[in-house]
């Protein structure tokens, strides 16, 4: 078999609409695992709220979670990698979105609090991004007050146009050291600019633990339908975009899937690649 691992999105790729992953993507999954395949799950949510979705179905994968910038062991539940933000780089894109009056929902790992925010959930410029359920959050904190090499991702939501000036700032300011990109595909939050260090992103961290393993960029499938997919779906040896994916990931894709999330859309995909030794599925 020519490839040995498969990353792939949550959001909008693996999981359907109602977030339940189908029974086609499970048994594709469970198959390709028996063969030796690595399973990667890429996503931009946190490792506690991701894993269960995946133990419902008996699945066992690594975690490239908080896009990428913690990884990992499902089983253990070890974090074996991690990359946090500056805390210069921090305080100075605080400061940047302070200005325009936006404040930030951090993804952290501190004290057992995964999200960090200043206001608790009633707060309007969070958009519904944290509600009165969400777990392992702490509000009302003075964020500049947090130690160094704590903050994973900084994240800001808002209008189309607000959150690109900001994002604007940072790249102009920070073109070398720190990553940003818009997610489009949130539909009840909107638009959704999020910060990491230049390697916080999934693609760094699932091909260090690639390369570690001794797992090469052209052994990899990616697949992914949205902004922070982009870059493994355009480096990995396979990239294949989801048929409901942003224009943006299609371009950067060697295959378009040909059906949606709702559809079986990684299973399809990846049936078609792999052709006999799935054809049975």
């Amino acid at each position: 078999m020519k490839y040995k691992m498969i990353l792939v999105d949550m959001d909008g790729t693996l999981l359907d609409d109602e977030k339940n992953i189908s029974e086609e993507n499970v048994e594709v999954f469970k198959h390709l695992q028996e063969k030796g395949m690595i399973i990667g799950i890429a996503t931009g949510r946190r490792f506690s709220f991701a894993k269960p979705v995946l133990e419902r179905y008996g699945l066992k994968a690594v975690y490239f979670s908080n896009n990428g910038n913690a990884t990992w062991e499902m089983e253990s539940d070890d974090l074996i990698d991690s990359t946090t933000i500056r805390k210069e780089h921090f305080l100075d894109i605080l400061s940047m979105g302070h200005d325009m009056g936006m404040h930030p929902v951090v993804h952290a790992n501190y004290e057992g609090y995964e999200l960090i925010c200043e206001f608790d959930h009633t707060y309007e410029g969070y958009n519904g991004y944290i509600s009165k359920n969400t777990t392992r959050l702490l509000a009302n904190q003075d964020l500049a007050s947090l130690p160094d090499s704590l903050v994973m991702i900084m994240c800001y939501t808002g209008k189309l146009e607000q959150v690109k000036q900001l994002q604007n700032r940072i790249d102009e300011k920070y073109p070398q050291e720190i990553h940003t990109h818009i997610t489009m595909s949130l539909t009840r939050i909107g638009p959704l600019l999020e910060v990491s260090e230049i390697e916080g992103t999934k693609w760094h961290a699932a091909l260090k633990y690639a390369t570690d393993r001794g797992i090469k960029p052209e052994e990899i499938i990616a697949i992914g339908d949205d902004s922070n997919d982009m870059e493994m779906i355009e480096n990995a040896g396979l990239g294949i975009a989801m048929k409901n994916a942003i224009d943006a990931a299609k371009s950067k894709a060697d295959l378009i899937a040909e059906f949606d999330n709702n559809r079986s859309g990684v299973a399809r995909a990846l049936k078609n690649v792999f052709g006999d030794d799935l054809s049975k599925i």
